[in-house]
C-alpha cells in the first residue's frame, strides 16, 4: 500500500517547490490535519491507497488513546473526494458532532475519532505562504514565538468552523487578543462582543446575555438586545466564564445546542448566529470539582 501525502504542519513552511506544484496541478484535494490532542501533518491519502486511522495504524496515521480502537477510521481520496468510514469502531466516528458510519468530507468539516479531533483542510494548508501569511498578520498583534504558534495554528485552523472554544491561561496571557485573533481568522462578518462574567451581577446576568423586554422586571424600562443577539453573526467572548452563575450556565447551554436565546419576558425564542469563545485561568475540571462550572 502507498504511503499517503503527508503535508509537514511545523510553524515555518517546510514543504518542496515540487510537493506544492504537484498539489496545486491535482486541484481542489483535501487532506485531515489533527489540532487536538496535539498538531499533526495534513494527511492526504493517495488515490487508490487509503490509510487507516487507529492505535494500530502505520506511520503518520497512527493515534494513541483507550478510546481508539486498533482500527479506527479509514481515510480515502476518491477523486477529488475526500472520503472517512467507521471500521467498526468501539466508540464511532463523529463528523460536525453527528455519529456516521461514512461521510464525504467537505473543507472546514470537524471529525473527532475518540480524543482526536481534525479539521478538513485544503492540500495546501497550512504551510504554503497562502496560508501562513493570515497567521503571521495576527502574530505581530499576538508576539507569537515559534512556541506560541502551536497553539496558533490550530485555532487557525478552527476558526473558519462553528465550534465553541475555551481558552485556559492565567491571567494576563493574552487570552482576549487570542480570542480577537481567531474572530479576524474566522471571516465572520458580525462583531466580536467581550465580557467579563466576573464583572455582571448575578441578579443581572441573564438579562445581560439573552435580553429582556421592556417591563419584563422591575427597572427595565425598555427593551434590551442581550450580548448574544449584540454579536448576532459574530464572535461572543465570554471572560472568567466559570464566574458565571450556575443557573445562568443552564441556559448558556441551551443557547450553545439550540442556537437560539430566550430573553426574559418573551414567549418566542429568537435564533442567534454566534460563535462562542469562552475563557477562564481556573482549568475546567476543577472548575467543575469545585461546584463553579456545570458538567454539561
Amino acid at each position: 500500500m502507498a504511503d499517503p501525502m503527508v503535508l509537514e504542519s511545523d510553524t515555518e513552511p517546510s514543504l518542496e517547490t515540487s510537493t506544492l506544484l504537484r498539489a496545486a496541478a491535482e486541484g481542489g484535494r483535501l487532506g485531515l490535519a489533527f489540532v487536538w490532542p496535539e498538531t499533526r501533518p495534513t494527511l492526504v491519502p493517495a488515490p487508490g491507497s487509503p490509510c487507516v486511522l487507529g492505535r494500530e495504524g502505520p506511520r503518520g496515521t497512527r493515534l494513541e488513546g483507550g478510546e481508539l480502537s486498533r482500527r479506527h477510521a479509514e481515510l480515502a481520496t476518491r477523486g477529488r473526494d475526500l472520503c472517512i468510514t467507521d471500521l467498526g469502531s468501539r466508540n464511532g466516528l463523529y463528523v460536525n458532532g453527528e455519529r456516521t458510519g461514512e461521510a464525504l468530507l467537505r473543507r472546514h468539516d470537524v471529525v473527532r475519532l475518540g480524543p482526536w479531533l481534525g479539521i478538513v483542510v485544503d492540500a495546501l494548508d497550512p504551510s504554503s505562504a497562502e496560508e501562513i501569511a493570515p497567521l503571521q498578520g495576527e502574530a505581530a498583534k499576538l508576539h507569537l514565538g515559534p512556541a506560541t504558534r502551536r497553539f496558533a495554528l490550530p485555532a487557525y485552523r478552527l476558526a473558519a468552523t462553528a465550534i465553541s472554544m475555551v481558552l485556559e491561561g492565567e491571567t494576563g496571557t493574552g487570552k482576549e487578543r487570542f480570542a480577537a485573533a481567531i474572530h479576524a481568522w474566522s471571516g465572520r462578518k458580525g462583531p466580536l462582543v467581550a465580557i467579563n462574567c466576573a464583572a455582571i451581577p448575578e441578579a443581572l446576568a441573564e438579562a445581560e446575555l439573552f435580553g429582556h423586554r421592556a417591563g419584563a422586571f422591575t427597572g427595565a424600562q425598555r427593551a434590551r438586545a442581550g450580548h448574544f443577539r449584540t454579536a448576532d453573526g459574530g464572535t461572543l467572548f465570554l471572560d472568567e466564564v466559570t464566574d458565571m452563575p450556575l443557573g445562568v450556565q443552564a441556559k448558556l447551554l441551551r443557547a450553545l445546542e439550540q442556537k437560539e436565546v430566550l430573553p426574559i419576558g418573551e414567549s418566542q425564542a429568537v435564533p442567534v448566529d454566534v460563535r462562542v469563545i469562552a475563557a477562564t485561568q481556573v482549568p475546567l475540571e476543577q472548575a467543575v470539582a469545585q461546584q463553579r462550572l456545570r458538567a454539561d
